[in-house]
């Protein structure tokens, strides 16, 4: 693009928002109000000499900087799109993609059918004893740190697992709430009717093999 198309574009825009009595973003484009009023007072030829035969008046230059901060950010926001449509696909409750996300009841329903995905009604049930002790095994590798109170909040690596596991991510976000805080999850369980984990611990609360073990219904 030439420099003449560039003072076309700008010259244009200021006059037009001086037309229209924008004087706030006329100025925004660097005009002071003495600029203004005399260009208002051009014609249009004026104005079309202005813009071939001083090209110079006007330079345009790139702030790297603020380029270099943009294009970043729109990677990441890239970035999260990706993942947030992954979570999605793999089963995210709405409470945890407003958690993680920030993402509204809109905003969900409106990804859904964007990716061509059916809403379900009620809560996928729990997996059995085998798939919930093949996906426990599994957190311990997958995840840095899988004792942690925090480690729930590891979702890169409870979507890994889920992904792995094909369990939905809503259920692997509850197994991992149980397996590192029984307490609390039970009670943001709202009542639900779930077996109960406890993180293995030598001489109690585990198997022979360290599996985390049912407690509901045993005498």
């Amino acid at each position: 693009m030439t420099t003449a198309y560039i003072n076309y574009a700008l010259f244009s825009q200021v006059l037009k928002h001086i037309n229209e009595g924008d004087l706030r973003r006329a100025r925004s484009l660097g005009f002071s109000d003495e600029e203004l009023q005399r260009l208002r007072q051009l014609s249009a030829w004026d104005i079309n000499m202005l813009i071939h035969e001083f090209p110079n008046v006007a330079r345009f230059e790139i702030d790297h900087v603020v380029l270099e901060t943009s294009i970043r950010r729109l990677a990441r926001n890239q970035t999260d799109d990706a993942l947030i449509s992954r979570c999605i696909k793999q089963g995210a409750s709405v409470s945890m993609l407003s958690r993680f996300f920030g993402l509204t009841l809109n905003d969900i329903a409106t990804r859904r059918t964007l990716l061509g995905l059916r809403s379900t009604q009620g809560r996928p049930p729990m997996p059995d004893e085998e798939s919930e002790h093949a996906a426990w095994y599994r957190w311990q590798t997958i995840c840095e740190d899988p004792s942690s109170p925090t480690a729930s909040e590891n979702l890169v690596a409870m979507l890994e697992l889920a992904e792995e596991s094909d369990l939905q991510l809503s259920i692997v976000y509850q197994l991992v709430r149980q397996w590192t805080d029984p307490e609390q999850s039970s009670a943001s369980d709202n009542g639900r009717e779930e077996p109960e984990f406890s993180h293995p611990q030598d001489g109690n609360g585990a198997d022979e093999l360290g599996k985390p073990d049912r407690r509901r219904g045993v005498a």
